[in-house]
């Protein structure tokens, strides 16, 4: 029997009854059971790993299943990290049927919200996305998930209450849940919250132990804000275009505290000198309207229009300043240019408003292009044995402040695939660790970017090195320290 991994409180309710529901009429079933095609199956073999000492474990493998949203037709999908971590690969498989494989892109620990990609034959049908703002108390409230392998099951129940707290284990704690009571059981996780018109207002993620009819949900706007800085993470890696926005203290969501406003206009809070952005006449305090077509209704639907985007390529932007609509265009650049801007004169930047649009020069700044992205790749993942994907310094203060502050590290990468034949397999590194740097007589070096690890890899002599060089790697937000030998293993020590 399929069944989900058994990390949080969702995981082991024994009984739960059917809701009935008073006011059945007041569900708008067809639209309910269409959102059934913005969800997604997500299961796999689970590893539940038992540490020992240091970074060596041992691992026990069974099947778990889970859910998912689907927020762009080319296949990205969001889901509690928690129904992913730790499935040595990820199936996925869609309402009419056909299954993908997933691929892991990045997570945000904090939040428990995870990103995944397939690459599916068709485009896909997003979830549509309601406003959680509005839910109070004894809403209406209808859930999709795959409880205990029975996938797209349907229920229904009303929100009990808002603003909840709850402490999962001592590294995840949500705030700001709903409460409901629907039935939330193993395979719920990361399926959707839906109102009465199908508009998906929350995912499913907890339930208390030994209870009944007490389950929990992330509000969407809250996931929808996450999922915006999990999108510009992934995309930054490939294109660069300067635009900012205002960060959103993401506790405050869904709260008085907190203006609406704030995270409900796709408003621009900064744009970097000399950027991309910058030359198209885009300017702090402009409204986006529009990006490649995509309706900004909120952040998310900004950044997806990045996606699958690189260097070189446009972006059509729409946005709204002074209450009147402009058009332009952003060239995207590559992404380390960003250190290296060029100050455009302020004479080849004014805007020109004719018939709704801006016609401005675009400034083309040639760049030497590096190596491609895929024979790097291949690089570091024959000469170390790994897969990465960088992270940037606030994600890597988050998971350990230590390396911000004591070590002045700008980054890290995180380990996304390796081989159970490599040297840093053999040390203890597993999948989602965070390797931020490596430490020798006479160098400290941070790891940031695939350049970072090739450099090291094209400056690797054991005789400078000496034979041994640390590590500083971050896993469950604990900072290991241990040594990496040139050419023997020895254990590694975990500083708390």
């Amino acid at each position: 029997m399929l069944r989900e991994y058994p990390i949080i409180a969702t995981l082991t309710i024994l009984f739960i009854t059917p809701v009935i529901s008073l006011f059945a009429d007041d569900y708008n079933r067809e639209k309910i059971y269409k959102a059934r095609y913005g969800t997604v199956v997500i299961e796999g073999d689970k590893i539940d790993t038992s540490r020992g000492s240091g970074l060596k474990d041992y691992t026990i493998s069974y099947n778990g299943v889970g859910a998912g949203i689907i927020i762009d037709p080319r296949g990205y999908i969001i889901t509690n990290y928690h129904v992913i971590d730790g499935i040595r690969k990820i199936q996925v498989k869609t309402f009419d049927g056909a299954q993908y494989q997933g691929q892991y892109i990045c997570h945000d620990p904090v939040t428990d919200i995870a990103l995944i990609k397939i690459t599916p034959n068709k485009p896909l049908e997003p979830i549509r996305i309601g406003d959680s703002s509005k839910v109070r108390e004894m809403d209406l409230i209808a859930v999709i998930g795959h409880p205990f392998g029975y996938i797209y099951s349907v229920n229904r129940g009303d929100v009990s209450g808002v603003n909840r707290e709850v402490l999962v284990t001592q590294s995840l704690k949500y705030t700001n849940l709903f409460q409901v009571t629907a039935a939330i059981n193993p395979g719920n996780s990361g399926g959707p919250l839906l109102n009465t018109e199908g508009e998906m207002v929350g995912i499913n993620s907890a339930l208390r132990q030994g209870s009944m009819l007490i389950a929990f949900s992330i509000p969407g706007d809250f996931v929808m804000e996450v999922g915006a800085e999990l999108v510009n993470q992934h995309t930054s890696q490939y294109c660069y275009h300067g635009i900012r926005f205002k960060k959103v203290d993401l506790n405050l969501i869904g709260t008085s505290a907190i203006n609406i406003e704030d995270y409900k206009i796709v408003a621009i809070n900064s744009v970097d000198s000399g950027s991309p952005a910058e030359e198209a006449g885009i300017q702090a305090g402009d409204i986006i309207i529009s990006a490649n077509d995509i309706p900004a209704e909120r952040k998310l639907d900004f950044q997806r229009a990045f996606l699958e985007l690189q260097e070189k390529n446009s972006v059509k932007i729409v946005f709204e300043r002074s209450g009147r609509s402009y058009e332009t265009e952003i060239k995207l650049r590559n992404p380390r240019s960003r250190n290296n801007h060029i100050t455009i004169a302020s004479s080849s930047t004014s805007l020109v408003r004719t018939t709704n649009s801006i016609n401005q020069p675009v400034a083309n700044q040639p760049t030497k292009k590096n190596k491609t992205e895929m024979i790097l790749a291949d690089y570091i993942w024959n000469t170390f044995g790994i897969r990465i994907q960088p992270v940037s310094q606030d994600e890597l203060n988050r998971q350990n402040p230590r390396l911000v502050s004591s070590y002045e590290f700008l980054g890290a990468v995180l380990i996304t695939e390796i081989k159970n034949d490599c040297l840093f397999y053999r040390q203890g590194l597993r999948t989602n660790d965070y390797l931020a740097g490596i430490v020798t007589a006479k160098d400290q070096w941070n790891i940031m970017v695939p350049e970072d690890l090739k450099y090291i890899g094209e400056h690797w002599s054991p005789r400078e090195m000496g034979d041994v060089v640390q590590m500083l790697v971050v896993r469950d937000q604990k900072l290991h320290e241990g040594n990496l030998p040139v050419m023997a293993a020895v254990k590694t020590q975990i500083v708390k």
